[in-house]
């Protein structure tokens, strides 16, 4: 089980027919700090692929 399907279901109080929107709320909720944080360290990011030599 995945996160945002866990988080779902403590939300709704262990109900199988969880709304959609109750899952698409927690998948932000849960994807938002990680895009935050890599918009903040996005040049460190680059930096590090760019002197270690990784091409992609």
């Amino acid at each position: 089980m995945t996160m945002p399907q866990l988080v779902t279901l403590f939300a709704v109080g262990g109900r199988a027919e969880a709304q959609l929107g109750v899952k698409l709320a927690s998948a932000v909720l849960l994807a938002l700090p990680i895009i935050i944080a890599y918009a903040i360290f996005q040049k460190h990011f680059i930096q590090s692929m760019a002197s270690s030599g990784l091409k992609g």
